[in-house]
Parts: C-alpha cells; structure tokens; sequence
C-alpha cells in the first residue's frame, strides 16, 4: 500500500501553519509600514503646501494689516492669524496701480486642523475671491512680525506643525520659515 501516514500528514501540516504564520507576520508589520510612511508623507506633502501658499503671499504683500473686514468677516492679525494687503493683478499678471486685494489666512474655526484662507479682492483683478482650504491636519499654525507697528513689518515668521495619527504612533512634520515683504 502506497500513501502517507499520519505523521507524515502532521508534519505537513505543521511547516505549512509555520509558513503562513511567518507570512502573515510579513504582511501585518509591512502593512503597518506602509501606513506610517503614507501618513508621513501626507503631513509633509500638506506642510509644505501650507508654507508655499503663505509664504507667496507674504512675498506679494505691500505690508501685513492690523485687521481687515473680508467677504464680511472680520480678522486681525496676530499670532494665529495674519492678514495682508497685496497689488491686485490683471490677466497679464501685472499689478494694477492703486487697487488691492486682501488675504487672510488662519486655522479654521470650527474645524483647526484646516488651514483657510479668506480672499476678497478688488474688481478689477483676476485673483480668485473668497474662502478656500489651503492645508489640512494642521495643529500649530504660529506667525511672528519683526515689528510692532503693523505697517512697519517687513519679516513675517511662520511656524507651521502638521500632524496625523498612523495606527498608535503620532507622525509630525514641522516647518518653520522667515519671509520677506518684496514690496517693503
């Protein structure tokens, strides 16, 4: 009689159980791996995104404003907030003499994980009005002015903290950023 017996069936068994629970294993910790590195990725990409949209603006700006009425919502700049006053712009891209545009940006009220920026601009530019979403998973959004006197600033700092929870590990991306007034 030709066959396998028992033991030869059990031991088969046990090294194929061993191989999927080392496979398993594999897929579970690479699994994990991946959402980390995604959720990592992800926080940088939106950090970036945040500090790029800013800081062009800060770079336009003729200076930052004490406070600004914008699509009839009031903002003052501050620590978590700032707002500014940049040239409006034809569809050429040139600036429009004495027309101006005004942006400010800040975490969202009612949700501050999102960055927003609130535009109102002036008739005659081609610069897109009202609120948008600029970044998400923010939980510090911090700016610092080289002076007191608001139309004096001519250096804004920025600090800007992204964060996002990848299984049981938070994963952070930080970024900080002095910039400029071209236009002082």
């Amino acid at each position: 009689m030709k066959g396998f017996t028992i033991i030869e069936i059990t031991i088969v068994i046990a090294i194929a159980a061993i191989a999927m629970l080392t496979v398993g294993s594999l897929f579970i910790t690479q699994w994990q791996l991946y959402r980390s590195e995604s959720a990592i990725a992800e926080i940088k990409a939106q950090n970036m995104l945040a500090q790029k949209t800013i800081t062009s603006a800060i770079e336009e700006s003729f200076n930052v404003m004490s406070s600004s009425t914008i699509n009839n919502v009031s903002y003052v700049s501050d620590e978590n907030t700032i707002v500014l006053k940049l040239p409006a712009i034809d569809s050429n891209q040139d600036i429009i003499p004495d027309n101006f545009d005004y942006v400010a940006f800040e975490r969202d009220g009612t949700n501050p994980t999102l960055l927003i920026s609130d535009t109102e601009t002036d008739a005659t530019s081609i610069r897109p009005s009202g609120k948008k979403t600029i970044a998400q998973f923010v939980s510090t959004l911090n700016f610092g002015y080289n002076d007191s006197v608001w139309n004096n600033v001519s250096l804004v700092e920025i600090t800007n903290i992204t964060q996002k929870q990848a299984g049981d590990v938070l994963r952070e991306s930080k970024t900080f950023k002095a910039v400029k007034l071209k236009n002082k």
